[in-house]
């Protein structure tokens, strides 16, 4: 009877054991999986805001979407702006958002870069391109 016993414990504990390690298993798997969406989604994000400040003139130069542009980060000098403001003027050195964006020019450059904010998301500029 002790046998018996002590086999039915020992069968229940190594189900749980295996149970509990698989748990850990998805859980790590799963705040892993909510990172990669969250970098992802922020990503997303970012370039959907500014598109939603650009000028209708202006997205309607470029070929496609705010789904099409891509981002990355610059620091920005006097040198990479259409239009030099004093607004703009306090980005100089600071490290912003560039989205490129294709257009449907052929005849000019066949992108735009737009500059913004990291912090608020906010279209700072226009920049220049070759």
């Amino acid at each position: 009877m002790k046998k018996i016993i002590l086999l039915c414990m020992f069968s229940v504990l190594t189900v749980v054991g295996i149970g509990c390690t698989n748990q850990s298993e998805t859980v790590v798997n799963n705040l892993q999986a909510n990172v990669d969406v969250k970098e992802h989604t922020e990503y997303l994000d970012a370039r959907k805001v500014v598109w939603d400040q650009l000028q209708t003139d202006q997205r309607e130069f470029i070929d496609g979407t705010w789904e099409d542009g891509t981002l990355s980060t610059i620091k920005l000098t006097e040198s990479m702006f259409v239009k030099q403001t004093d607004e703009v003027n306090t980005y100089v050195g600071v490290e912003v958002y560039a989205i490129d964006f294709p257009t449907k020019s052929t005849s000019f450059t066949n992108n735009v870069i737009v500059y913004a904010d990291i912090e608020n998301l906010k279209f700072i500029g226009n920049g220049l391109v070759d």
